[in-house]
């Protein structure tokens, strides 16, 4: 289990799932520390709590670099979030990151820790359709008492590709539900069944650097344990 996994409710701001299970003002995430500025200058900057690094307003911190400190494990890492949607749970964000393929990548977390909610896919399908580029993979799981077919309304049509697995959790749905939800939404999109994780993501990156992963906040835990963070 990772040290420090970002995620958050549908209102409130960030807190470590690996060690919280709520937001708290001033400490959240716990084993964090935050600094506007580069990777390259992190030994001059100056760190404090997230709350008071973005000035009490999380969308102030939108597209502007920063630095997130991992206490514990004395890592620096850049960071730049891209999206804050307030209420809804959704947000998004860029770091880098050392991960097995494609070496030296940004992997662009945009797994919503409250999916299920029509709120949250719509911010995120928002997110994507205003990207410039081509669309991206998504690789995606849910839990068996989500909308699924709700969730693959909104987000389907941002994608250039699904790849359909399974997070660790018992209650993940069964594969063949999911592709098949996703064919009845969209039939002119390509859908993969992976089982694997891994393979799943390995698919993705190899067709693009960048990927999107959502559907459930197991999923996303998954994929930061995966990659390291």
């Amino acid at each position: 289990m990772p040290d420090v996994w970002l995620t958050r409710n549908l209102t409130m701001g960030l807190f470590n799932a690996a060690q919280e299970t709520t937001y708290e003002r001033y400490s959240s995430p716990i084993g964090t520390e935050w600094a506007y500025g580069t990777l390259a200058n992190y030994s001059s900057l100056t760190y404090t709590n997230w709350e008071g690094w973005n000035g009490h307003n999380p969308p102030s911190m939108v597209g502007k670099d920063a630095v997130l400190h991992l206490i514990s494990d004395d890592i620096y890492l850049s960071i730049k979030f891209t999206v804050w949607g307030g209420r809804g749970g959704a947000f998004s964000y860029e770091r880098s990151t050392p991960i097995p393929e494609p070496s030296a990548a940004l992997l662009t977390v945009l797994g919503l820790a409250m999916a299920r909610y029509g709120a949250g896919c719509a911010l995120l399908a928002a997110y994507l359709a205003g990207e410039a580029g081509p669309k991206l993979p998504l690789v995606f799981a849910a839990m068996r008492d989500k909308d699924v077919g709700g969730m693959f309304l909104a987000l389907l049509p941002a994608v250039c590709a699904l790849f359909v697995t399974q997070a660790s959790n018992p209650r993940t749905t069964d594969l063949d539900v999911l592709a098949h939800h996703a064919r009845m939404v969209a039939p002119n999109l390509s859908v993969t069944i992976e089982p694997s994780l891994d393979e799943a993501l390995d698919a993705a990156w190899r067709i693009s650097r960048r990927i999107v992963v959502a559907g459930s906040i197991f999923l996303v835990g998954d994929v930061i344990k995966r990659i390291g963070g």
